[in-house]
C-alpha cells in the first residue's frame, strides 16, 4: 500500500525474569535481573516461531537489561540454528544486537525492590487515579544506576523519539 509505513517494528517483551517471580515487589527497571529457565525456554519458543513462518529482521534493539538482552540472545539464537549442532538454517545474515537505553522499561525511582503492600496503600491508589499518565515515582533508582523516577508520559516520549528515530534512519538512503 502506498500509504504504509516504511518500518516493520515488532514490539517483543522480555521472557519471564528473576523479579516477575517476586510478584511482593516493585521490579521497576532492575537491569540485572536474568532470565529464569522459563524465561529462556520462552525467548527459545519464540525463535522457533519466527524460523518457521521465515521471519528474519535486519535490525534487533535491545534495552541494556540483562533480561531484555538474553531474551534478543537466545531468540536469535532459535531462529539462526537449524538443530542441536549448531548448524545454520538460513543463508540470511544474523543481525547483531543493538542496546539502546532509550526502551528501557519505566524506572520506579526510590520505590525500585519496595514491598508492593507497602506502596500500594490507599492514598498512593488515589493519587495513581487522579495523575494517572503523569504520576512520576519520586526519587532515584539506586538499583538502577541512581536513575530518577518516571511518568508513563516520561516513558512515551523516551521511547517515541526511539521509534522516531528508527522511522527517520528507513527514509534515508544508504
Amino acid at each position: 500500500r502506498p500509504s504504509r509505513r516504511p518500518l516493520r517494528l515488532l514490539l517483543i517483551r522480555h521472557g519471564e525474569s528473576a523479579m516477575n517471580v517476586q510478584p511482593g515487589l516493585i521490579g521497576g527497571r532492575s537491569n540485572w535481573a536474568p532470565l529464569t529457565e522459563l524465561g529462556r525456554q520462552q525467548a527459545r519458543e519464540l525463535g522457533r516461531r519466527f524460523r518457521k513462518t521465515g521471519l528474519r529482521p535486519d535490525m534487533v534493539c535491545s534495552s541494556t537489561a540483562v533480561r531484555a538482552q538474553e531474551t534478543a540472545r537466545v531468540c536469535l539464537d532459535a531462529m539462526y540454528c537449524s538443530n542441536q549442532g549448531g548448524e545454520s538454517s538460513s543463508n540470511s545474515v544474523r543481525p547483531e544486537i543493538h542496546l539502546s537505553p532509550d526502551i528501557l522499561e519505566l524506572c520506579q525511582g526510590e520505590y525500585t525492590g519496595q514491598d508492593r503492600s507497602v506502596i500500594y496503600n490507599d492514598d498512593f491508589l488515589e493519587e495513581v487515579g487522579r495523575e494517572r499518565l503523569f504520576l512520576r515515582a519520586p526519587g532515584l533508582s539506586h538499583v538502577d544506576d541512581d536513575a530518577p523516577g518516571e511518568s508513563l508520559f516520561d516513558v512515551e516520549v523516551r521511547v517515541g523519539a526511539f521509534v522516531d528515530a528508527l522511522l527517520e534512519k528507513e527514509k534515508r538512503p544508504d
